[in-house]
């Protein structure tokens, strides 16, 4: 499959809209203790050991960090929270998931495969889901209410469960199996 590479515009567009989305995606979906932090822990550690895999090893090493400090954290953020990361973490953590998927993104220089972009970006967006599809549904459902997609309402996937019946636990519990078997299977298809 032959890769046209985007233009300067298209390119500096595409990068603004990566790296605001995701990590607004990251600090939309931290709305339970816990959430957030095994998310990007367990998709971090998912596309560190892809980056890996494929010899990006400095952005695979780094995002397997992020992935050990999510969990480490997690400790002192899951319900009850004794500690919770804020704003000022989650966006911490979107921009650098944002950055660093977009540099393992870049042309393969090993093999000087023009496709690798085409193939990492498709990996990237699976791996990254569950966060990425939840703020596409609120922003839809709030543009089809005529609210503004910046309007805060409670119809993010952790409220809408627990609005079901789950418990606190048993919500971040299911979004993070969610999340686990969908980063499992990316890895197992693309490894």
């Amino acid at each position: 499959a032959k890769f046209i590479p985007l233009n300067q515009s298209y390119s500096l567009i595409f990068t603004i809209l990566w790296i605001t989305g995701l990590t607004n995606a990251i600090n939309w979906i931290d709305g339970l203790d816990g959430l957030a932090c095994s998310l990007v822990g367990f998709s971090s550690l998912s596309l560190g050991l892809f980056f890996l895999n494929i010899n990006q090893a400095i952005l695979g090493i780094m995002l397997v960090s992020i992935s050990g400090i999510c969990f480490g954290f997690l400790i002192v953020n899951k319900y009850p929270a004794k500690l919770i990361m804020g704003d000022g973490g989650s966006y911490i953590l979107g921009f650098n998931l944002a950055f660093l998927s977009l540099l393992g993104s870049g042309k393969n220089l090993i093999t000087n495969d023009s496709s690798f972009i085409v193939q990492n970006l498709n990996i990237v967006l699976i791996i990254f889901a569950v966060p990425i599809l939840d703020m596409i549904y609120v922003i839809l459902y709030r543009l089809y209410n005529s609210l503004s997609p910046f309007y805060p309402d409670k119809n993010h996937l952790h409220h809408r469960l627990i609005n079901y019946g789950l418990s606190h636990q048993e919500t971040v519990t299911y979004i993070f199996i969610l999340n686990a078997v969908i980063c499992s299977l990316t890895l197992f298809i693309f490894w």
